[in-house]
């Protein structure tokens, strides 16, 4: 396979090479995983701005501002396997180091408190939390 016929690949059609490649060689994987794999490779986008956490909880609207924040052209990532077992595990240096290649993070597990304390230390003055919320009568 030569290099070059793969330089000027968008983002969906190097997810779909990635994934191909990866599947052929190694068995099925999460999507989530190999999304987490790609932004690795990607890294931030905008650097020079703070992280975005946007922590509400499920049916406040956090997909609607992480697509928002997506179209923009931000690195987002969202819930995963991978992430999901560093918590469990109580891992979260290694999930502040993750979140590191990331311009924004939603949905599980960054929406955990434990988690928010994590990167608040972490991250000190360098993140932003969103915090969506809802009429608990609606």
């Amino acid at each position: 396979m030569r290099r070059e016929k793969y330089v000027g690949l968008t983002h969906h059609g190097a997810m779909f090479f990635f994934k191909k490649v990866l599947v052929n060689n190694f068995g099925p994987l999460r999507l989530e995983t190999l999304k987490m794999h790609w932004g690795r490779l990607k890294g931030r986008r905008f650097p020079e701005h703070r992280t975005v956490f946007i922590i509400g909880q499920n049916k406040t609207g956090t997909t609607s501002v992480s697509k928002a924040l997506r179209d923009l052209g931000t690195n987002h990532l969202t819930i995963n396997s991978a992430c999901m077992k560093l918590y469990y595990d109580g891992n979260l240096t290694e999930l502040a180091s993750i979140s590191e290649r990331f311009d924004t993070l939603d949905d599980w597990p960054w929406n955990r408190i434990s988690v928010i304390e994590a990167m608040r230390d972490a991250y000190g003055e360098g993140a932003v939390f969103v915090l969506n919320t809802r009429d608990p009568n609606e």
